[in-house]
Formats: C-alpha cells, sequence, structure tokens
C-alpha cells in the first residue's frame, strides 16, 4: 500500500496504476483500497505511521518536521 502511495505522490501514472492492478487482481475490493489508502495517508499525516529504514525511500526519503526540528535545536547557539 506504501508502494501505490509513493508512485501517485512522486507523479508516477505508469506505476500508479500498475500497483492499483496488481491489488485488484489480487482480490483487493476499490471500496476496500480507498479506505485502506485514506487510513494510510492519515497516520503518516498525524505522525503515528512508523516508518521502518526500508520503507523510507522514493517520496517518503525526506525527514519529517520533528526529525528536521530536532536537529534544528540541536544547533542552537545561545
Amino acid at each position: 500500500m506504501l508502494n501505490l502511495l509513493d508512485c501517485a505522490l512522486r507523479a508516477d501514472i505508469i506505476g500508479t496504476v500498475r500497483k492499483v492492478r496488481e491489488l485488484v487482481d489480487s482480490g483487493v475490493e476499490p471500496l476496500s483500497l480507498m479506505s485502506r489508502l485514506a487510513t494510510l495517508i492519515t497516520e503518516i499525516l498525524s505522525g503515528s505511521f512508523g516508518f521502518t529504514e526500508k520503507q523510507r525511500k522514493g517520496f517518503f526519503k525526506k525527514e519529517s518536521r520533528k526529525q528536521k526540528s530536532s536537529m534544528y535545536s540541536n544547533l542552537c547557539i545561545c
């Protein structure tokens, strides 16, 4: 599911269509697919989705705000 979202966010139309077809051909109902994608997006936006190092690729390779803010707070010159 994360691979599908990654393709969509990177505007990889061919990859997105391939991933959707794979999921639908494997028996996932389209409505269930949309629901699971919505849940995944909500978890990512709320910060409750825990990325593994393997999952941090493509669009999700970017650092989170929390990681950036902690990095910058350590650089404070007082």
